[in-house]
């Protein structure tokens, strides 16, 4: 069994490039979507030219990564890169393209800024698509073979869940759940129920419980009841550690999942409005 190519924790990213105060032409500035038609004939004319050396997505293999270099990323239709193009830069393995035309060269360059604005805001995108399951077997799994119902109700905690959650936010919090933001920030027992406890017993007998801060390979950290801090090493064989997650059900429910268990929850999911 596989988990979904969809179920992955999405993080965000972002890239900047900017000049000197003092030379405001290099600055990039994304500026207006080119026209599609022009990149696409842009990318013909990369392709058989220029891919060999600066790769088909223009990110470098012998040649540099395009979308990075001030020449490309200071030129509108062509006016910047005209002279390397057709010119080449000696000593280097880049050849001239003295036939290339301004036209041509307009193209390329909107193919080339339309790869540098894909790069730059590679995270502005939407998830289409993802309810592809039956709701009525998400349903069924919910309340027998998956035995969500154990913990969660239909008209209780998931009442409109699918309006306090994306589509993509819900696939993922079936297949990697986490603790709740609101469970680190309020002390309540309610909104805590979800945080990890951990009871460390030491060689004298002393029992130490308290939430886990962190838990990795080599090392368990946790808070006491007093509010300390106190970390453990976990290969330090005098100390035995019992675990107590609240998550441990749907982290193991992880390797059973199939694409459909996931998708026909994510559909019955979103009949909870």
């Amino acid at each position: 069994m596989r988990v979904s190519k969809w179920a992955v924790a999405i993080g965000a990213m972002s890239l900047a490039v900017a000049a000197a105060a003092q030379q405001p032409d290099t600055q990039y500035t994304p500026g207006p979507k080119p026209d599609p038609a022009a990149v696409a004939r842009g990318q013909q004319i990369f392709l058989t030219n220029c891919s060999f050396c600066h790769a088909a997505d223009a990110t470098g293999a012998s040649g540099p990564d395009l979308l990075r270099s001030p020449v490309v990323l200071r030129d509108q239709h062509g006016e910047s890169i005209g002279d390397v193009v057709r010119g080449g830069r000696p000593g280097t393995a880049m050849p001239p393209f003295p036939a290339m035309t301004d036209a041509q060269l307009s193209d390329i360059s909107a193919f080339l800024r339309g790869r540098i604005q894909e790069a730059a805001n590679r995270m502005a995108y939407s998830f289409k698509g993802l309810v592809t399951g039956d709701a009525k077997q998400g349903a069924a799994y919910f309340n027998g073979t998956g035995t969500c119902d154990s913990c969660h109700s239909a008209t209780g905690d998931f009442a409109g869940i699918a309006n306090r959650y994306s589509e993509q936010q819900l696939l993922a919090h079936i297949a990697y759940p986490a603790i709740p933001p609101s469970a680190l920030q309020n002390a309540d027992a309610a909104s805590r129920r979800w945080q990890s406890q951990a009871t460390v017993t030491l060689p004298s007998g002393e029992k130490i419980t308290g939430e886990v801060i962190r838990k990795g390979e080599f090392f368990l950290t946790l808070r006491d009841s007093a509010g300390w801090t106190r970390t453990f090493s976990l290969e330090d064989k005098k100390i035995s550690v019992e675990l107590n997650d609240p998550l441990a059900f749907h982290k193991a429910q992880l390797k059973k999942y199939t694409d459909a268990d996931l998708h026909n929850l994510l559909a019955y999911l979103e009949t909870l409005k």
